[in-house]
């Protein structure tokens, strides 16, 4: 019995062992929370508070039975008496969150205070510090913008009581009073604020204070990065993009400029081009004029250079106001420069010298960034910038320069040395500030540009030519295009050999159409100062009246497209000239007025804005249309008043479309950049009955908004483009999306992928446009995969704007960066030679081919300068381009929106550094040129045999047997050989294809270009309108070819003799004597050719031009 109770005591012992090691291993499992939320119902404070702090924790599992006691759980968090508030609000604040329930989540999260922990890793965590900061800046941005027109009212009635009373407009009146930020919501943030500073997340911090206009969180921040430099940089790269308002935009710019000054002497120096870019932007002349004179007036070449590179970055941004003012403020070189002509042409470089060429991600279409370089003798140090991409940082290819001279002075003849060598009289200080005044000029960078230009030209001749050869030359749209095509692809390379090779054919070229020929000559010259009169002379108005004009016209248009945006007072005087004297033809109003608005673009020249306003009201619908736009480019981004009140009452009197949009385009340039400020008019524009005039609405949407990537203005086009009754409207309202998302391309095919799929065709073109404008030369796969399917649309015109945003988008593109650009150069070509293709379709195929070329394939569309600031010739002359649709020769003017991707090294003296040299890590293939265009040659079609009965091979063969008798009785006679019958057209064809080389071609006379000596007289009476001399060289030709036919047919006869000894021998030759009877007679006629030496072949050429003509 003892020993059976020791066992038993053992027994239950490893059972209760036994169990507690289960409890261990596997815990309990909690299937419901019945038994908590019982407690809720208990009286007992104690209990609640157990039972709240048990739901807390699984509250993620078992929201769904909590959510049934919501309102007991809220009643406790509204118990003034009840100690743990927080808590309840906490529960309910989770409950809320899974029933996806988010604003009472946030409110209830805003009542646990300190118990909503920000730095828990939770999904409902970062939900609600989500939706907290959303709704914190945009109470925000409310009470920031009620602060604004509470202070624009206040101006505006401090001008009323000085200039009398006026009536209060609508918009004025006070609104009510908005409530206060929530004081728990404001907590929340800051405490964000605080816990970002805390683990080093200064740029998350920023991001958030500059979304909330906090100006006084950005300066805390800014101040407690370490790095201070980096984080400012940081501050002004995103004050462009994220911050949507200009009147906070300026404030955070001040604030930068003073942050900047307040850094050490040794600091600032490295931050002064940055500092001048925030100066720029604030359109402080004064100041950036003392930062250039103190670099200047240092004897260093590092300050020498670091002056020159603010110059170039600041030249780069367009701005020519800024630029003259700038130059008004900066001092004039003691000693008296020559006088300056019209225009500067670079110098030819030093025997082996070359720009460097296109290194930076082909894709980005950034612009060129022209390092100034400090040095001594043969070694140079690049101060300045390279070319990136716009995702990032491919630097650019290694090159080694040779020593030479490539800048020219304003001043004609002797160009580069006045500008780069130092004269006897020229102080080394007066030599600074001229060079410096010629950088700023933009004449520095325009002709290193159109250097780099015209030596890395790699457009595809062949590839022209097969075009041309593809497309009925008898229709005008396709010739006109061809010539488009061209201009672009030799944008800014004063290259036109391709004109020069095909005069007869350029001359096919008639009216309107030969007004853009001659205007495309100014796209290929464009930047070519000097000599713009002498290229365009032939073509220019001459003193006598011509019929016609559109030559004349052309060349002055072409003459603006030359001298683009920078404004020259001989041009100017010229064109004035050509404007007031040809007051009775349309045609020569028409270029004068283009030319001068793209010559004064942007200059707010009052005098010059008089004169356009008399010929708009003189209601010519060619004139006036030319007029309008020239108004508009004149005052660009002036807001003028007068301006805008002028052309709209002008646009609701006139009865001709073409000036009403013309003057809708015009009130779009005149408020550009001017985003809030524009509000009035769109307003206005956008309530009127003229679907016209709503067209241009939507156009000053995207000229003011450009870049900005405004929510508002998005929504606005957004309902317009699906609501508006207009095509054209909507139309227009899709392509201003390219505009005002131009900053933020990845964005784009995101926002229209469902327009893409509209049944409206109209919206389905603008939305392959709007790709095209925003993703210029990125080569983003996401745009190109939404295009590809475009250009098989059932609409032409749809399929033509799908192969132009090809042509924009694949920009410097290679088969590297997108696979599908070998595929989409393939899709031009076999569109464009589609015979059953539509014609519009085939002319957008053709211009694709010249965009994605563009620029001897050396250039790209770039909305944005180096230093991130908004391009205005890019934002105009995509503007403009835009109206092809209406108007084909302002399609020239995307050759403003084009930057050369390369990188340029100077030295302090403005000279090519001996040694220059850049790292590149990237991929040789990445920026590769594409493989020069290729003829695929079809296989020659094998004969079949013909089957050949033997009795009519005796027959045959007895006739040449008579045939040699009858020859060799008469011997040599020449006047058998004058009497014989002339030999059939086959013979004469089958000589010509054995001897292709001996056919006789007339060359075409050389159309005269930067260069040319010869060929003026030829050239002119091309395109112009003026006799020409060119009939007595057609007429010598045609009797050469005609002596030629006579002496070919006697040859011919001469060389039918044949004997059968001839044809047995080549049978012992093993050659094949196999023929047709029609075959036999060119057979003889070639044997006879090869023992005469080839005496035949110049006849059988000439009988093969006669037949070719004559079919």
């Amino acid at each position: 019995g003892r020993s059976l109770w020791i066992v038993s005591v053992c027994a239950v012992g490893c059972v209760d062992l036994m169990s507690a090691a289960c409890k261990v291993e596997r815990p309990r499992q909690v299937s419901s929370a019945a038994g908590v939320l019982s407690l809720l119902d208990e009286q007992e404070y104690s209990l609640r508070v157990l039972a709240l702090q048990k739901l807390n924790s699984v509250v993620d599992q078992f929201w769904a039975e909590i959510a049934d006691y919501l309102a007991d759980i809220e009643s406790l968090y509204e118990d003034p008496k009840f100690d743990h508030r927080e808590l309840a609000a906490l529960v309910a604040s989770k409950v809320y969150y899974h029933l996806e329930e988010y604003d009472d989540a946030l409110r209830l999260a805003l009542g646990a205070g300190n118990l909503f922990v920000l730095s828990e890793k939770s999904q409902y965590v970062h939900t609600i510090i989500s939706r907290c900061i959303d709704e914190y800046v945009s109470e925000r941005v409310k009470h920031d913008e009620a602060k604004a027109k509470e202070e624009e009212a206040a101006a505006r009635q401090g001008a009323q009581h000085e200039g009398g009373a006026a009536p209060m407009d609508v918009d004025q009146q006070p609104q009510a009073a908005l409530k206060p930020i929530d004081s728990r919501l404001e907590a929340i943030v800051e405490r964000m604020f605080d816990q970002c500073v805390e683990d080093r997340e200064y740029r998350q911090a920023l991001g958030i204070a500059l979304e909330a206009r906090r100006l006084d969180r950005v300066e805390g921040i800014i101040k407690a990065a370490p790095n201070t430099s980096d984080i400012l940089r940081y501050c002004l790269r995103h004050a462009q993009t994220v911050i949507l308002s200009k009147r906070f935009r300026t404030h955070v710019l001040e604030l930068l400029v003073r942050v900047y000054r307040e850094f050490p002497p040794v600091e600032l120096e490295g931050e002064l081009a940055n500092l001048c870019q925030c100066l720029f932007f604030l359109n402080d002349v004064t100041a950036v004029a003392n930062i250039l004179k103190d670099l200047v007036d240092k004897q260093d070449q590092k300050h020498t250079a670091m002056a020159y590179q603010i110059a170039f970055d600041i030249a780069n941004n367009e701005d020519q106001q800024f630029l003259k003012d700038l130059l008004s403020h900066l001092p004039a070189p003691k000693v008296p420069e020559p006088p300056q002509q019209a225009a500067a042409e670079p110098a030819a470089p030093a025997e082996g010298a070359e720009v460097a060429p296109a290194a930076a991600e082909t894709g980005a279409g950034e612009p060129t960034a022209t390092t100034a370089a400090q040095g001594e003798g043969g070694s140079t140090e690049a101060a300045g910038a390279a070319v990136t991409a716009s995702s990032g940082e491919a630097p650019a290819a290694d090159q080694t320069q040779a020593d030479a001279e490539v800048l020219p002075a304003a001043s004609g003849e002797g160009a580069a040395e006045a500008v780069a060598e130092t004269t006897q009289e020229e102080t080394p200080e007066d030599k600074k500030l001229r060079l410096l005044r010629y950088i700023l000029d933009g004449d520095a960078a325009i002709d290193l540009h159109l250097l780099f230009l015209s030596q890395k030209c790699k457009a595809d001749l062949q590839l022209l030519e097969h075009i041309k050869n593809s497309v009925d030359q008898r229709n005008s749209i396709s010739h006109n295009g061809i010539v488009i095509a061209h201009s672009i692809m030799h944008a800014g390379t004063t290259e036109d050999e391709f004109l020069r090779k095909n005069l007869d054919w350029l001359a096919k070229a008639v009216s309107w159409a030969k007004f853009t020929a001659t205007a495309s000559l100014g796209v290929i010259h464009k930047g070519h100062f000097k000599n713009s009169m002498k290229v365009l002379e032939p073509y220019l108005p001459q003193t006598a009246p011509q019929p016609g004009g559109y030559s004349e016209g052309g060349a002055l248009y072409a003459l603006g497209l030359i001298h683009a945006n920078h404004s020259n007072p001989t041009v100017r005087q010229y064109l004035m000239q050509q404007l007031l004297a040809s007051s009775q033809n349309e045609q020569i109003q028409h270029g004068a007025c283009l030319g001068l608005g793209l010559l004064c673009m942007g200059s707010h020249d009052e005098e010059l804005y008089e004169k356009l306003k008399e010929v708009l009201f003189t209601d010519s619908a060619i004139a006036g249309e030319a007029a309008g736009y020239a108004m508009g480019l004149v005052m660009l981004g002036s807001t003028s008043e007068h301006a805008i009140s002028e052309l709209l009452a002008y646009a609701h009197d006139t009865q001709h479309e073409k000036i009403i949009r013309a003057c809708a385009l015009s009130l779009a340039l005149i408020m550009f950049k001017r985003e809030e400020e524009a509000e009035t008019l769109i307003q206005q524009l956008m309530m009127d009955k003229d679907p016209i005039l709503r067209y241009g609405a939507m156009f000053t949407i995207a000229m003011a908004y450009c870049g900005s990537y405004s929510n508002t203005a998005i929504r606005r086009l957004l309902h317009v483009s699906v609501s508006d009754v207009s095509d054209d409207v909507r139309r227009a309202a899709v392509i201003a999306l390219g505009f005002i998302l131009c900053n933020v391309p990845e964005q784009v095919p995101k926002v229209v992928n469902l327009l893409c799929q509209s049944y409206n065709p109209h919206v389905r073109y603008a939305s392959c446009i709007a790709l095209g404008i925003a993703c210029a030369g990125t080569a983003m796969s996401e745009a190109v995969n939404l295009l590809i399917p475009m250009a098989s649309d059932t609409t032409d015109f749809v399929r033509q704007g799908a192969l132009l945003a090809l042509g924009l988008v694949l920009q410097q593109a290679t088969d590297a960066l997108n696979e599908k650009t070998k595929d989409v150069r393939e899709l031009f070509i076999k569109v464009l030679a589609d015979k059953h293709e539509d014609i519009m379709t085939r002319f957008g195929a053709i211009l694709a081919y010249g965009l994605i070329d563009a620029g001897g394939r050396n250039a790209a569309v770039s909305f944005y300068s180096k230093a991130g600031s908004l391009r205005s010739e890019a934002a105009v002359g995509m503007c403009l381009f835009c109206q092809l649709w209406y108007w084909f020769p302002l399609i020239h003017t995307v050759a403003l929106a084009f930057q050369p991707t390369g990188l340029i090294g100077l030295t302090t003296d403005l000279k090519m550094p001996s040694s220059f040299a850049v790292k590149n890590t990237a991929k040789p293939e990445m920026f590769a040129y594409p493989a020069q265009f290729q003829v695929k040659k079809d296989d020659a079609p094998t004969k079949t045999t013909t089957a050949v009965l033997s009795t009519t091979v005796k027959q045959q063969l007895k006739k040449r047997q008579s045939t040699m008798h009858i020859d060799d009785k008469e011997g040599d006679s020449p006047t058998a050989a004058a009497a014989a019958p002339p030999p059939p057209p086959s013979v004469a064809v089958k000589e010509a294809e054995t001897d292709e080389g001996s056919k006789t071609a007339t060359a075409p006379a050389p159309l005269r270009g930067a260069g040319q000596q010869g060929g003026e007289e030829d050239s002119a009476s091309i395109l112009s309108d003026m006799p020409s001399t060119r009939g007595a060289d057609v007429a010598s030709t045609a009797a050469t070819i005609g002596e030629y036919l006579e002496t070919s047919h006697t040859e011919v006869e001469s060389t039918t003799s044949i004997d059968a000894r001839s044809m047995a021998a080549r049978s012992e030759r093993k050659e094949d004597v196999t023929m047709t009877p029609a075959d036999a007679p060119a057979a003889a006629a070639a044997a006879a050719a090869s023992r005469g030496g080839g005496s035949s072949s110049v006849g059988g050429a000439a009988g093969g031009t006669q037949q070719q003509r004559g079919s």
